[in-house]
């Protein structure tokens, strides 16, 4: 059942994030990120890793563009791909969501040990990108002061 409410939950976000009605790439998208928060809550909690997920993607896929994600348009000079625009990805981005979110959870987990914020997840450099990563994180968290997450009450 978390797992259920928490992939809706994220889901919406997107949906918010990207200003668009959710397709099924976004679901697909939304069950990975949400498995791979619940198994590396790395932002303290399974809810903030998976909004930070899912803003990074919002924009990095430029609002979850089909072409984006299945990697038929390539960012920064061909050299980024999938949901996530990951420099140098593995083609597996394009076609597995769940090893594009892991995958995309390491950057950004390797980002704030080496720089304490996602700049080198943005740019590859702690001292550039540091606007862009304030954004994925304040836009995370704005969305979860604005929207708190309530879990459903069993019977």
């Amino acid at each position: 059942m978390i797992f259920e409410h928490l992939s809706a939950y994220v889901l919406g976000a997107m949906s918010f994030f990207a200003e668009r009605d959710a397709t099924p790439n976004m679901r697909a998208i939304a069950d990975a990120i949400t498995a791979t928060s619940i198994e590396r809550p790395s932002f303290g909690s399974a809810q903030r890793t998976a909004l930070v997920l899912a803003s990074i993607a919002a924009s990095e896929s430029g609002g979850f563009r089909d072409d984006v994600i299945d990697c038929r348009v390539l960012g920064d000079s061909g050299r980024s791909r999938g949901t996530y625009q990951i420099w140098g990805g593995p083609k597996q981005v394009c076609t597995d969501q769940l090893f594009a979110a892991h995958t995309a959870l390491t950057i950004a987990e390797d980002s704030m040990r080496v720089c304490g914020t996602l700049a080198a997840y943005c740019s590859g450099q702690c001292n550039r990108g540091r606007a862009i990563a304030r954004h994925y994180q304040d836009r995370a968290e704005k969305f979860a002061r604005e929207h708190p997450m309530m879990m459903p009450v069993p019977d």
